[in-house]
């Protein structure tokens, strides 16, 4: 499968079509379980790259912001990498915006953190996190 492929795979989905695995921070896709998604922080990213300062985020937290890493196999193959924002002691899980001072991400990087949103009590939160913050999808 080529990378565009997965990669609108990936957009196209819903987040019940994800099978999740909680303990190991993994996800995968019942329409074709070559794709997964795994929460890859502590192997690739050290201790003082997870510290997250951009203002929107810091300043509105009831705790420190931390960047995230998942990244998206298809098989054992590589497909990409995907920083996400935890918030709130992790209740929030918000796509990266598109760069320093910019408060917009790719309709995709929505998806992608639609897909990862937790469930149960904060199940619905990304689309309030959004607001809270001022960050707007574009496309």
């Amino acid at each position: 499968m080529k990378h565009d492929v997965v990669m609108q795979a990936v957009e196209d989905s819903w987040k019940d079509e994800w099978v999740v695995d909680r303990k190991r921070r993994n996800w995968t896709w019942t329409s074709d379980l070559m794709v997964r998604i795994e929460d890859t922080t502590e192997r690739d990213l050290a201790e003082d790259e997870r510290q997250y300062t951009e203002e929107w985020a810091a300043s509105t937290s009831s705790s420190p912001p931390e960047r995230r890493c998942y990244t998206i196999y298809y098989g054992r193959s590589f497909v990409e990498v995907v920083d996400m924002i935890s918030v709130d002691d992790g209740a929030g899980l918000i796509p990266m915006p598109d760069g320093p001072g910019h408060l917009h991400v790719s309709r995709w990087r929505y998806q992608f953190g639609k897909i990862l949103e937790p469930t149960g009590d904060h199940q619905g939160n990304l689309d309030q996190y959004l607001r809270r913050f001022g960050i707007e999808v574009a496309g």
